[in-house]
Parts: C-alpha cells; structure tokens; sequence
C-alpha cells in the first residue's frame, strides 16, 4: 500500500510540473508531414538550399528560395510571389511613419512606386538615387506631374514632350469627340476642325515648313500670311496688297496712313481694281 501512494505521488509531481512548464520539440529531417494549427518562429528558411545551418540571416525574417503562394496552391513559376483571392486588396503595404515604397530593379537601376514621398497621400514613380520625381500623381485632383511634384492641369509637364507616329508626323486630338487638333507632317503644322472642312481640308490653319507662310483656309500658303474668306483687323499696316479669288469674286480693302489717319476704300473684282474712294 505505501509503494502505491508513493507512485501515485510521484504522478501527481510529475504533472504539475508538465503543465507549468513549456515543451519545445525537435524534430530532424526527415521530418514528418502534419498540419499545424499555429507555428510561431523568430525567423524562417525555407528550400533545400537553406537548410544548412551555415546560411544566416537576420531575425525576423522569412527566406524562401522558390515561388510563394497566397490563396493559391500553384503559384506561377515565373514568378516568385502570386497573390490570388477575392479580397479587395491583392497586395497591401502601409506605413505609418514614413513614404511607403514598392521597389523593382535590375542591376543597373532601382524604381519605387511610393506614396507619401513628396506630400502624404500623393503617388509617384521614383527613380532612386535621382533628385525629383518622374511621374506624380496628386491626391484629391487627380493631377498628373511628369518632372513636377505640383501639377496645376490634369496633365501638367515641367519640360518638352514629344507626340509623334514617326519622323515629323504626330497629332494631339482635343476634346473627346476630336473635333478639333493639332498635327504636324514633313510639309508643315496644322490647326484644324473636323466638324467645319476648310477649302483645301480639315486643316484651318498651315504653318509651311521651309517657306513660313501661313494660310487660313487655304494649305499651301504663297505669302508670308495667306487668308481665304474675309478678315478683319484694327489696324493693318504694309507695302502692297495682292487680291486673289474665283471669278466673281470681290474685295474691299478700307486703308489708312501710317498715322492711322485718313481712309481709302480700294474695290477689287477678280484680281483688277475697279473702284477707290478716299
């Protein structure tokens, strides 16, 4: 009987030391599979790569020499992180303190897309190691800054830009409907309108390359400023005048001095004059 309470005493001892103390196990490749409701370590390697107790890193860390997988099974080869889910955020990274920053680079070069970098809450792309910015998106606007961290339009450039198809030709389209535009070719620039063709096209206004001239209404401009249609001025200053126009056709020209004095009307019908008043 006494080697009874004796043993049972020693169970009763053994116990209470078993639930007030921790249990730590080893396990050793090749370790078992098992599914673990919690696993908790200061820092982590993972491939066979690292399995050597020779690869140090540094606490709290996590080392993974393959793909990652987050709500996938089957992460691409091609990459080393896929997110897949349903969640409204794939990948999320705030900070508190400081600008946050996603970087990628090659061995040449780092770019960081961050926020917070220049003023808290604007988006930009970064390309470390180079003072500025190089596209900035500001919060609130929706501003877009290429070389400016305070972009005044929705696109704002601090510098030149080029829009172009090949080598002189390119278009800027205005408005949604791109009624109206701006383009260029090897023969000149050009300001037009689609809704409203001019005599020799949609190009309402030509700039020659080579010559200057400009033209209204015409696209190949033989004077320095070239007008199809009737125009008008406050005051009009030069040496000559030259009338063009089809058969029928006819203008008055209303002229004065150099002082701005004094008024002439000339009348010309097809190119001859055929009337003055003054």
């Amino acid at each position: 009987m006494k080697k009874l309470f004796l043993l049972l005493g020693l169970i009763v001892i053994n116990c209470s030391v078993l639930f007030a103390e921790e249990i730590t196990i080893t396990t050793y490749y090749p370790s078992p599979y098992g599914s673990y409701d919690e696993l908790t370590a200061n820092k982590m390697k993972i491939g066979s790569n690292y399995s050597a107790p020779a690869t140090v890193f540094v606490d709290d860390s996590l080392l993974v020499e393959g793909q990652v997988g987050i709500g996938t099974s089957t992460p691409a080869a091609t990459v080393k992180l896929d997110v897949a889910g349903t969640e409204n955020f794939g990948v999320r990274y705030l900070r508190a303190s400081r600008d946050a920053r996603i970087a990628v680079g090659d061995p040449t070069r780092t770019w960081s897309w961050a926020t917070g970098w220049a003023t808290a809450g604007d988006f930009s792309l970064i390309e470390e190691g180079v003072s500025g910015n190089r596209i900035y998106v500001q919060k609130g606007t929706g501003n877009v800054g290429i070389g400016t961290s305070t972009p005044a339009r929705t696109l704002h450039v601090n510098g030149s830009a080029v829009v172009a198809s090949s080598n002189r030709s390119g278009k800027l389209d205005l408005g949604t409907d791109a009624f109206n535009y701006v383009r260029s070719d090897n023969n000149g620039l050009y300001l037009g309108a689609y809704f409203f063709p001019a005599a020799g096209g949609y190009d309402w206004v030509t700039v020659r390359n080579g010559s200057g001239n400009v033209g209204i209404g015409i696209p190949n401009p033989a004077y320095n400023l070239q007008v199809v249609g009737t125009a008008a001025a406050d005051t009009v200053r030069a040496s000559s005048f030259i009338a063009s126009g089809s058969t029928g056709i006819t203008r008055t020209f209303n002229v004065r001095n150099s002082a701005g004095t004094g008024s002439c009307s000339v009348t010309v019908v097809n190119g001859i004059i055929t009337g003055t008043s003054c």
